[in-house]
Order: C-alpha cells, then structure tokens, then sequence
C-alpha cells in the first residue's frame, strides 16, 4: 500500500484517464510555470476521472519519464514516476521552446500548442482567409524600405517583435511636422530625420512587424480592447470567457503588466457583436491548426473602431490566467474539455461519473491523505 495512490480515473478500453502531461520548465531541481493553473487543471481533472503530472523538460530529454502530481485533498506535490501520458499540454518559457524538436523525436507522445505564435507567420496564415482578411490591421516585415512606405502612408503605426508577448517589444511610431516621434511604455525619443529613426529602431529591436495603427473606441478617454479566451469544444473553437482592457497613463498598449486597467463589458459604451467574434475565433483556431499544427486553446486581442470595425491585434498560444474569477473558471473547465477531445477520452458521461464518484468520496481521500505522508519527500 505504500507504493500506491488510489484515486478514481475513467477507463477507455485498457487506458484510464486521460493522463495529461504539463511541459514545464525547470532549473535544477525545480520547475517553473503557472502553479495555480496547474493546480486548478488537477482539481477539475480529478472530478472527472483523469489527472495530469507536471513533467520537467529536462528530465525527459534524459529519457526519464517522472513528475510531479499534485494532489487536491492535500495541497501537496508527489513525485510520480514511469508514466506515459495521452497528450503533453505544452506550457513551456519560450526560451526552452527549441528543446521541442528533439523531445518530438523521442517520444510519440501527441502534443497540445506546440508552439508560441509568430506574429509574422500569424498574419501570413489568418490573412489566407477571406472574413479574416477583413479583420487584421496592414502587416509588414520591418525593413528599411517598408519603415519609409509606412512613414509615407500612415500618421502613426507600430513597430513589434515578432515573437514578444504581454504588451513587451513595441514601439508606437508617429510623425509631428517634420519629426519622428518613437514611443514606449515607459519612454519617448524625438527625432529630426529618417535616418536616425531607423538607426534606433534597428539598435533596438530584432526581427520585427510593422503594423498599421488602428484607430480605437475610447472609454473615459482611454483606448481599450478585448480579451478573449478560446477553446476547442467538440469540432469548433469557442469563447469561454471576454474581458475587456483599458491603457492608463500611455496609449500603447492595455496589458494589465505594461500598467493597463481591467474593465467590465457592462461599462463599454458599445454593445459587442458576439457572432462576428465567435465566427472570427472559430476561422482562426481551424486555420492555425490546419497550416501550423493543432491550437486546443489561445487568447486574442481585439479592438474595435470608433465605426465599430472589429479587428484582430494579436492571438497567443499560452495566454496568461484571466483577473474575471468567472473567465479563469470558465476556461479552466473548457480547457479540460479540450483535453478529453484531443485524447478521445468520452465526454459525454461526465456527469454520471461525477455522481458515481461522490458516493465512495470519502473512503478514497482518507486513503490519499494517509499515502502522500509517505510520498511527499520530493518536492518540486
């Protein structure tokens, strides 16, 4: 009995769970991630009659297929050793994203977002579409040639890394008389002539888009956008939850790190159009799996224009937890839903296992309680 951990799990033929497996980052004896997240994937995973262990990528790049497994009843982690999981759920930093390509080549092991977004590659793909198309702000590789076409163009447009996230790497570009303003969250620098604009930009950045600015909805003064979290529910690509961000003290970007506000949608002074959203999300999730590789869940940046044009600023593939307690919930349970869907485990008798679980609930969390005594000499 000391060896062993029982718990309820759901069979599918000879297999019990589904068994999820969390690409983590690690340092040493460490690893790193959104431990709350994960901890609220185990919680729900666990009703259900599935579970998921945290695995360092390091160690399974050594061949050694251990993690660690948290366990609701006890707010502990235990290591977990020899299993081999459905699906790895990919929440690596994106400096370890290179560690992919090799961790493929060793196991079959399917995986669930692969990869960070591109935004170049992003553009590339969703302006394939004909209803997206309409919907993405006029993108550009940064070059010298096409820096001067927008300069011509447009009276302000942004500059951004290709692969930065959270509000981080842009630069607000925008042309006062004979000047050339550049902006960031925190600074401004002013500039007399083309040349040293471009100086600066290629000194301070690498391996950029340049995209028009779009033109936004002001609430109390300030630009704001939507926040929308999306999930692949049984064939198509859902909307768990909309939050709405607000700039504070800059116009550059919302993110709530880059000192953005949380708003409400009940305080905008419009009212959104949520088919066209759900028919945008829906044409990109199915687009990006079918030209990249399979997106069970990414969030999405969208604007709307004093006309009431939507369009679509960024996606990502790993999205931050939500502030709105109803989103994070909401996506959580959506995000174990995807799980299910992409490792065929059934659906649908969720309910009735629940049901069937709670009846012997108590004999099993004593036995849990008394074996993660045992088992908690290693934590992560």
């Amino acid at each position: 009995m000391k060896d062993c951990l029982p718990f309820h799990v759901r069979r599918k033929g000879q297999k019990v769970g589904p068994v999820i497996g969390i690409l983590v980052s690690n340092k040493q004896n460490k690893f790193y991630g959104n431990i709350p997240l994960f901890n609220r994937i185990q919680r729900k995973l666990f009703e259900l009659g599935g579970f998921s262990v945290c695995f360092p990528i390091d160690q399974l790049l050594r061949g050694n297929l251990s993690g660690y497994c948290y366990i609701p009843s006890t707010n502990h982690w235990i290591s977990i050793n020899d299993l081999v999981p459905d699906a790895f759920y990919n929440r690596l930093l994106r400096d370890d994203e290179h560690k992919l390509k090799l961790l493929s080549e060793m196991y079959t092991t399917p995986f669930f977002n692969r990869q960070f977004f591109d935004k170049w590659e992003l553009y590339s793909v969703l302006s394939q579409d004909n209803l997206l198309e309409k919907h993405l702000p006029k993108t550009l590789l940064l070059t010298d040639s096409n820096f001067n076409e927008y300069l011509n163009t447009y009276s302000s447009f942004y500059v951004k890394e290709r692969e930065s996230s959270k509000g981080a790497g842009i630069f607000l570009v925008e042309k006062e008389r004979e000047n050339i303003i550049i902006q960031t969250v925190e600074k401004k620098f002013v500039f007399y002539n083309v040349k040293e604009a471009w100086d600066f930009l290629k000194k301070h950045t690498n391996d950029c888009i340049i995209q028009e600015t779009i033109p936004s909805q002001r609430w109390h003064g300030n630009k704001f956008d939507l926040r929308l979290f999306v999930h692949f529910i049984d064939g198509n690509y859902e909307i768990s939850g909309t939050g709405v961000r607000v700039s504070h003290g800059q116009q550059i970007t919302t993110h709530v790190p880059n000192g953005g506000m949380v708003g409400t949608l009940n305080e905008l002074p419009i009212t959104i159009d949520s088919p066209l959203l759900q028919a945008l999300m829906n044409n990109c999730g199915k687009l990006l799996t079918k030209k990249i590789s399979f997106v069970g869940e990414f969030s999405a940046d969208i604007g709307i224009t004093p006309t009431g044009h939507y369009y679509i600023y960024e996606l990502n593939s790993k999205p931050m937890d939500f502030d709105e307690p109803i989103i994070k919930q909401k996506g959580t349970e959506n995000l174990i839903h995807t799980f299910y869907n992409f490792t065929s485990f059934p659906w649908r008798n969720h309910k009735t296992f629940v049901e069937n679980k709670k009846r012997n609930n108590q004999k099993n969390s004593i036995l849990i309680k008394e074996i993660v005594k045992v088992k908690t000499n290693r934590l992560p």
